[in-house]
């Protein structure tokens, strides 16, 4: 039992690092995206600064839907699937 306790915690604990790890690029990621819009305001537009703010813009959507995505399914019905054990 003590071992199934400590795999579901360290289960948790990964998925927390995950979720964390995931706020920190949002965060850095806004703020690349702030540069980018200051440095359109004062007149240093281009085309290569509007792809990278398109780029940035695309990689926080994917970002934020993975933050708010849904979970269908319960912790019992992932561990069970190996969902947490990783590869093997």
């Amino acid at each position: 039992m003590a071992s199934l306790q400590e795999e579901i915690q360290q289960c948790h604990e990964a998925s927390n690092a995950d979720l964390q790890s995931m706020r920190d690029q949002r965060q850095r990621i806004e703020g690349e995206l702030r540069r980018l819009v200051e440095s359109i305001a004062v007149g240093n537009g281009s085309l290569a600064i509007m792809g990278a703010i398109n780029d940035r813009a695309a990689r926080l959507r994917t970002i934020t839907d993975k933050l708010i995505e849904p979970c269908p399914e319960s912790f019992q019905q992932k561990y069970t699937r190996g969902w947490c054990r990783g590869p093997d």
